[in-house]
């Protein structure tokens, strides 16, 4: 028992389906079609499960999180000359790689060191401007009239809190927003991949320019050369095999250990592929949502993980933001540790004994050399997300996290501190 304790090593974020129940789906879905069966039934009984899930209004799939926004920024610089998207300091640097290829300009607001939320003051909105929200860890950024109102247009990304509600409306469907989210590793719903496009209701004030959005986005996505095939669908259900064999406990320290994998790491890129959804990747989402429905357990993991961490000086952006921890799904759980070298000695036990700790991104969105000196972005001061960026962790909240692994972190952190 021992040794096969000392072996475990938890994944920082994901559940995985086995790709074996994802056949036995796709078997019944042609036993319920029968002769009308095909690859549109497909999508359609995903999109109508996902829309009821999510309480949406129409959804359009594209092939990852990062196409979905790409799309919605192409139809809005189709209609306007000079667009700027506003977006966090801290985020995914993939957000600007959209944006640069949709020919958007970008402004980069600085965070709140405290609650990881956007910091606007003195912020005054060019005409023609989208603001995304990117609702990390599971954490949903605060959405007010005032915003709304303030912007032409609001990406509301659930890629990380899909499950999470705001004011109880879940992230990515509130009104006058157009959600989107990514169902790669690490993310709500760790699916195959894949992406999707939310549309909500709106108001009469900007009923027009939706309707314009989503008539480009409709065409550009069907526009779309298919590339469905066999051998791509078998290539996804060894991903899937190899995604949810290796994600157990027992075995994630093989792949874990392999430098070439970058598992955990923040890539970066400005060409990424633009293509339609897979029938696999739609069909792993769709019992991905049926599999893991309830997940009341990772605010139930997130305490005990805090509780592990009381005698260290810290922040915890889930508590600064007085959120009702009903509505809040977490990814992961972040900590803010305010002594950096303490952070660092924390980050090597946990990782050494395979406690599913990340350091989240590295750099503020400035700091990646792929933006440097853009003459596309204009970045604002960077103080809180410098400040975050040395002193973030994150640990695991999923299913998979047991009292063996928290007893483990708490025996860690006092043989350190003795």
């Amino acid at each position: 028992m021992i040794l096969k304790n000392s072996f475990r090593t938890l994944t920082p974020a994901g559940e995985f389906i086995s790709p074996f129940k994802v056949l036995k789906e796709l078997y019944n879905l042609k036993k319920k079609y029968n002769k009308n069966f095909n690859t549109k039934c497909i999508k359609d009984e995903v999109s109508n499960f996902l829309a009821s899930f999510i309480n949406a209004k129409n959804l359009y799939f594209t092939s990852s999180g990062t196409e979905a926004i790409f799309q919605i920024l192409k139809a809005f610089k189709d209609l306007h000359t000079n667009p700027t998207l506003y977006l966090a300091s801290y985020t995914c640097p993939q957000i600007i790689s959209a944006a640069l290829k949709a020919n958007f300009n970008c402004h980069i607001l600085d965070i709140n060191k405290n609650t990881l939320e956007i910091e606007y003051k003195d912020i005054n909105p060019q005409k023609d401007s989208i603001l995304l929200l990117s609702n990390l860890y599971g954490l949903p950024d605060s959405l007010t009239a005032d915003l709304k109102n303030s912007f032409s247009l609001i990406i509301d990304d659930a890629s990380q809190s899909l499950r999470t509600k705001r004011e109880n409306e879940n992230v990515g469907t509130s009104s006058d927003t157009i959600g989107i989210s990514s169902f790669s590793r690490a993310k709500s719903i760790s699916a195959l991949g894949g992406g999707v496009i939310i549309e909500n209701s709106y108001s009469d004030s900007k009923k027009e320019l939706y309707k314009n959005i989503f008539n480009k986005i409709s065409l550009n996505l069907n526009s779309l050369k298919k590339e469905e095939t066999y051998l791509k669908n078998l290539i996804l259900f060894l991903k899937g095999f190899i995604y949810y064999t290796f994600s157990s406990p027992y075995l994630y320290k093989i792949p874990n250990s392999i430098p070439f994998l970058n598992l955990g790491k923040t890539l970066i890129d400005l060409d990424f592929k633009v293509s339609s959804i897979k029938t696999f990747e739609l069909l792993t989402l769709y019992l991905s949502l049926k599999e893991f429905n309830n997940q009341s357990y990772t605010i139930k993991n997130a305490k005990k993980w805090k509780e592990v961490f009381k005698e260290i000086d810290l922040i915890s952006p889930l508590e600064k933001r007085n959120l009702n921890l009903s509505n809040i799904t977490l990814t992961r759980y972040p900590l803010i540790i305010k002594d950096k070298k303490r952070r660092e000695e924390i980050y090597k036990i946990f990782k050494e004994n395979g406690l599913g700790i990340t350091l989240s991104y590295p750099l503020s969105l400035k700091d990646y050399k792929e933006f440097n000196n853009h003459p596309k972005i204009k970045t604002e001061t960077t103080k809180g997300s410098d400040y975050i960026k040395d002193r973030i962790i994150t640990l695991p909240v999923h299913s998979k996290v047991k009292e063996i692994d928290i007893k483990k972190g708490k025996v860690k952190i006092e043989e350190r501190r003795k």
